[in-house]
C-alpha cells in the first residue's frame, strides 16, 4: 500500500502536466506514476480532484457519466469510425455552462446552443462542416459517426480545418 506522501507526489505531479489536452495528460500521469512507482492507490477519487473529464479518460473505453463526471458505468464502445473536426480555437467551459443556465439546450448536445452563444465563429464552424457533424463536449470539436475509415477519411476531405480521422478502443487493458 502507498503511504501518504507517494499519494500526495502522484497527484501533485499530474495536476500540473499541461501540454495537448491536460485533463488527458493528467489521467495518463496518475495511471504512470502509479504504476511506474508501484502504488497501490484508488486513482478514480484522485482522478474526481483533478477535474471533471479526468476520470473518464483515466477509465478509458466507453461509459455513461453521472454527477459532474466522476460516476461512471462502462458501456460498450461504438463501432464504426469517427471523423473529427476543430477550428483551431477552443471554449471556456465555465462560460458556456453559464450560459447553459441561462438559456438552456435542446437536442443530441444540450450544450451546442450555449456554446453558440458564446462563441459566435463555433455556430460558422458548424456550418462549414454540415450537416450530420456533432459538438463534442461543451465545443469546440465536432465529430461525425460513420461505418468506414474510407468514409471518415472522406467526410474530412476539403474541410479547412484541423481534422482527424479515429475509431472507438476499449478500455485500459480490455482489447478494443
Amino acid at each position: 500500500m502507498a503511504t501518504p506522501e507517494h499519494h500526495a507526489t502522484a497527484a501533485h505531479s499530474s495536476e500540473h502536466v499541461d501540454a495537448g489536452c491536460p485533463q488527458a495528460d493528467a489521467a495518463a500521469a496518475l495511471r504512470g506514476l502509479a504504476r511506474l512507482h508501484g502504488l497501490d492507490l484508488d486513482l478514480p477519487p484522485l482522478a474526481a480532484e483533478l477535474g471533471a473529464d479526468v476520470p473518464f479518460l483515466l477509465l478509458g473505453g466507453a461509459a455513461v457519466a453521472e454527477g459532474r463526471g466522476e460516476l461512471l458505468t462502462p458501456a460498450t464502445s461504438d463501432t464504426g469510425w469517427y471523423a473529427i473536426a476543430w477550428p483551431g480555437f477552443s471554449m471556456s467551459t465555465p462560460a458556456v455552462f453559464e450560459r447553459w443556465d441561462e438559456v438552456g439546450g435542446d437536442g443530441e448536445n444540450a450544450l451546442t446552443r450555449p456554446a453558440f452563444d458564446v462563441e459566435p465563429k463555433l455556430a460558422e464552424f458548424a456550418s462549414m462542416v454540415g450537416e450530420g457533424w456533432r459538438m463534442t463536449g461543451s465545443g469546440s470539436a465536432f465529430f461525425r459517426q460513420v461505418a468506414t475509415h474510407a468514409e471518415a477519411e472522406s467526410a474530412v476531405t476539403g474541410l479547412a480545418c484541423w481534422t482527424a480521422v479515429a475509431r472507438p478502443v476499449g478500455a485500459w487493458g480490455v482489447p478494443g
